[in-house]
């Protein structure tokens, strides 16, 4: 989800910018990315240099959702495709940024209750070192 946003993104500046989209495929593909993403940016370099489109292209692929598919689709036919790409980077870098919530929101509990667990380890030990030397002493 975030390479796609990132993907998404850089062909959208690219776009806005007047690159054809072959030129800004060949100018992103030289990021490291997900394999499966390289391939794909290859694949989609030469089928577009064929004359298919990029989202015909692209639904072969299985990394690129279907709705992604569909808009871009739609911003083929409508020549709007720089805008469909920054609003598939919006949706996909919030659909990052809710997965990295989501995955905080279990871990600092678990934090919590390890730092627990490891307190109480460090505070019996302390009284157990106590304890014995009451018991030397006396």
């Amino acid at each position: 989800s975030l390479q796609l946003s990132i993907l998404y993104g850089a062909l959208s500046t690219m776009l806005k910018g007047g690159l054809e989209i072959d030129k800004a495929l060949r100018q992103f593909q030289r990021i490291k990315l997900l394999p499966e993403l390289q391939d794909l940016l290859k694949n989609a370099l030469s089928e577009i240099k064929k004359g298919e489109k990029l989202s015909s292209v692209f639904a072969i692929s299985k990394i690129i959702p279907s709705t992604d598919i569909a808009l871009l689709y739609v911003g083929e036919n409508s020549a709007n495709l720089p805008t469909i790409f920054n609003s598939l980077s919006t949706r996909h870098s919030e659909a990052f940024q809710a997965d990295v919530k989501r995955f905080l929101s279990i871990l600092e509990p678990a934090v919590i209750v390890l730092l627990g667990i490891f307190i109480a380890v460090i505070v019996v030990a302390i009284m157990m070192a106590v304890m014995s030397m009451t018991d030397i002493t006396g």
